[in-house]
């Protein structure tokens, strides 16, 4: 098992700050938006590991993020 002790930081590692988190309706997956808007991503919250990034719209960077229900989307809005 891995240990979170250190989860925030690493959350936050490239990023000025964390505006949004979001899981998946599975669990599988953890949204992380924040600035720089280049740095969000999409984790594998078990492991920490980067599975895709996130590009908002340039400008912007997210506030909110929902998974729809079937976890398919993924919304964000500044």
């Amino acid at each position: 098992p891995r240990d979170w002790s250190a989860a925030p930081r690493e959350l936050a590692a490239g990023l000025d700050d964390v505006h949004a988190l979001a899981y998946s309706p599975g669990g599988d997956r953890l949204a992380v938006g924040g600035k720089p808007a280049g740095r969000s991503a999409i984790l594998d919250p078990r492991t920490g590991d980067r599975l895709a990034g996130l590009e908002p719209v340039p400008g912007t960077w997210p506030h909110r993020l929902a998974f729809a229900p079937g976890g398919g989307f993924l919304a964000g809005v500044e």
